[in-house]
């Protein structure tokens, strides 16, 4: 049989690709069928139907899935939003010249480390464990993708330009902050999720979410095979439990392109026996996997650490980041994207510090809490 013919793509001893066999309700299958009308679409979708018969019968069930999931993620993957706009540099949320572009089409708000609010102590979201946008948060069938390019975050940019992950692209996963957190968070009533009023949260608890995330994951690390991915956890929320650390383990030995880095507020050493766990198992997962997995421990100094400040001068032995440098200053990188300082080998033993960031009111002096 010819490579292009039609049932050439038909994946040989595995579930037929029906309605009923992918769970599609009537308007996710009539948005996947006007995808598969589009020629490019339709090869793209082929390519991966062909691989997914190649795959152990373990996972070709969640792979049949990612194919039809791929409807979803096609613009992002095939068609990721290059603007030659942004092309123009950006430092502290206003244009300079001399910096290398992130190709980030945002541009950073300045820090203002003293105008910071925290919520105050009866407010119901620090009790209940949520976010103060409820109705921002998401399941993983509502969600249009999991993994969102860095290009729409004015902190991350979309590509990493220099050191061991250069040519990557970026992405980043938001949960819904304190609903994932471990409640010893420093950050808990100051979490700087609550400034960011327009971001998409999910549903970590949602069904199938993992399986959907799983299914992004190997169809982005499948579409950059040259420099593979790098994933932010999180924007907002934490590791949740034991569970989900593990599932990280297992994509990073299923998917050989994929890079992490990220901050955790749970410790190896925390009271609560729960966060003990999750902390003990993302320390053992950073210390076997830091050239992939790159996470450091917030609200500690030392060896793989990250602390909050107010102001510089409190960072002592610290490196303070440097995309929060003054405009003016040398050191100052816009993003993410053209650091790679957290992920850095030569910085895994040494601190990187943040000056503090988040929910501001519109004007006057470090304000009370609300």
């Amino acid at each position: 049989m010819a490579a292009d013919d039609e049932s050439a793509f038909e994946p040989a001893g595995a579930a037929t690709l029906d309605e009923d066999a992918l769970l599609l309700t009537p308007g996710q299958r009539k948005r996947f069928e006007k995808r598969l009308k589009q020629a490019d679409a339709k090869e793209t979708i082929r390519g991966e139907l062909r691989a997914v018969a190649r795959l152990r019968p373990e996972d070709r069930a969640l792979m049949e899935r990612a194919v039809t999931y791929w409807a979803r993620a096609l613009r992002e993957i095939e068609k990721p939003p290059i603007d030659p706009l942004v092309d123009k540099m950006w430092a502290g949320g206003q244009r300079k010249s001399g910096h290398k572009s992130t190709r980030t089409r945002l541009a950073s708000p300045a820090v203002e480390a003293d105008r910071v609010a925290v919520l105050r102590g009866d407010h119901p979201a620090l009790d209940e464990a949520r976010t103060i946008f409820p109705t921002t948060v998401e399941s993983a069938w509502q969600s249009p993708r999991l993994l969102v390019s860095g290009h729409n975050n004015s902190k991350l940019g979309a590509k990493v330009e220099k050191g061991r992950w250069a040519g990557a692209p970026i992405y980043h996963l938001t949960l819904e902050e304190r609903a994932t957190c471990p409640r010893s968070c420093p950050q808990w009533a100051g979490c700087y999720g609550n400034a960011m009023h327009m971001a998409r949260r999910h549903d970590a608890r949602s069904e199938n979410f993992l399986d959907f995330l799983a299914s992004e994951l190997w169809l982005l690390t499948r579409a950059s095979r040259a420099h593979g991915i790098v994933v932010r956890l999180h924007t907002l929320g934490d590791f949740y439990s034991v569970e989900y650390v593990d599932f990280w383990r297992d994509m990073l030995k299923r998917n050989l392109g994929l890079k992490v880095w990220g901050y955790t507020a749970c410790h190896a050493d925390a009271k609560d026996p729960g966060e003990r766990a999750i902390g003990q198992a993302l320390a053992a997962l950073a210390h076997d996997k830091w050239d992939h997995f790159a996470l450091r421990f917030s609200n500690r100094r030392g060896s793989l650490g990250a602390i909050v400040i107010d102001d510089p001068c409190e960072a002592g032995a610290a490196l303070l980041c440097p995309a929060q440098h003054g405009v003016d200053d040398e050191a100052k990188t816009a993003a993410c994207s053209s650091c790679g300082l957290c992920w850095s080998e030569s910085a895994r033993d040494k601190t990187i510090a943040f000056l503090r960031h988040g929910m501001k009111p519109p004007k006057g002096p470090r304000p009370a809490k609300l």
